[in-house]
């Protein structure tokens, strides 16, 4: 085996350096994209180009309804802000395997319920769909 030394030594380790870093820095990207909607893909669930949340038009004081979404990446939480005259408050729910979602919500107060679906249970974090309720 032959050892380099002197400046070629320098320049090999440079390269490996480099490269080394590189590699972080690549892994480290693809982590931060991780989750986020992709383009293109289309069918249901985490290839496709966007999250959607739907809510009833209406819906009764003290009664039932279920707020839908589609395109959700399935190995991970979706997090429900729920806003309201009352307050806000969060609901932790799980895509199926399809990309799907699904919350059963009964509503006490009159008005309007807003619903966003986040990727963290954080205002800040990124909100993947939206939709709202009126309630009388």
């Amino acid at each position: 085996m032959r050892r380099y030394s002197g400046v070629r030594a320098f320049s090999i380790r440079r390269v490996f350096v480099i490269s080394a870093v590189c590699a972080i820095i690549a892994m480290a990207a693809g982590s931060a994209n991780a989750g986020k909607p992709t383009k293109g893909g289309g069918g249901g669930g985490s290839g496709s180009s966007t999250a959607t949340l739907t809510c009833p038009s209406t819906a009764t004081v003290g009664g039932a309804f279920t707020v839908t979404g589609s395109g959700y990446d399935p190995s991970k939480a979706v997090w429900m802000l729920v806003s309201d005259a009352s307050g806000s408050t969060w609901a932790n729910v799980a895509p199926a395997s399809t990309g799907t979602i699904s919350l059963r919500w009964t509503e006490y107060t009159t008005g309007t319920a807003k619903f966003a679906a986040h990727s963290s249970p954080n205002t800040s974090s990124s909100v993947l769909g939206s939709c709202s309720t009126s309630v009388s």
